[in-house]
């Protein structure tokens, strides 16, 4: 049948790089339904997600669902981006942007609901990389738990959603390329329900 295929790709530089975005957002159609998002790059990025539906974490409304894509068939993969740790990098208003979080998961589906009516869901997520400036400068040395507070690299998140599928579910996360190590798990499912075909399981915790 039709397809309806969304690709992004987060830019280059910048903090916000995120590579596809649905915010109270929703799509339907008879057919299948693709997307494919790229985190982007540069210095010190703040968020070069892969795919984001719904909201992120911080910016959650109550639980309630703030959109969803309905379709035949539902196909999602998500890389999330890279960030070059950078000690005094400045921005417009001549800040150190070092420390910011680096929020480079490759799915993250918080507050929304995806019903594959007709056939298969597959959601894949893979999470980004961080690289620490290569400088010869004291001041460029970067100590693990600074690093270990400032990045999320996980493959796959899924927060207060539901999914759907009349077929099979397949959903796969794998962690990214962290220096020291944090949020760097593969697949997270918290207060959300999942269905397929006839079984209906229902998280009220993490699943990893």
């Amino acid at each position: 049948g039709l397809a309806l295929d969304f690709v992004g790709k987060g830019g280059d530089g910048g903090q916000n790089n995120t590579g596809i975005e649905f915010r109270d957002a929703s799509v339907t159609t008879d057919g299948m339904i693709n997307l494919n998002g790229t985190g982007g790059e540069g210095t010190n990025i703040k968020k070069a997600i892969g795919v984001i539906l719904g909201q992120v974490a911080d910016e959650m409304i109550d639980d309630q669902i703030m959109g969803k894509l309905v379709g035949g068939s539902i196909f999602i993969t998500g890389k999330g981006g890279t960030s070059n740790l950078h000690r005094n990098a400045l921005d417009q208003n001549g800040k150190d942007t070092f420390g910011k979080t680096a929020n480079n998961v490759g799915v993250v589906i918080n507050q929304y609901e995806l019903d594959a009516n007709t056939g298969s869901l597959s959601v894949t997520g893979s999470g980004g990389e961080l690289i620490v400036h290569k400088n010869k400068d004291e001041d460029q040395k970067i100590s693990p738990n600074k690093e270990s507070t400032a990045f999320k690299l996980e493959g796959l998140t899924i927060n207060a959603s539901k999914t759907t599928s009349s077929q099979a579910t397949f959903l796969k996360g794998s962690g990214g390329k962290p220096i020291s190590g944090s949020k760097n798990s593969g697949t997270t499912i918290t207060n959300s329900t999942i269905k397929s075909a006839t079984s209906t399981v229902t998280s009220t915790g993490p699943v990893i």
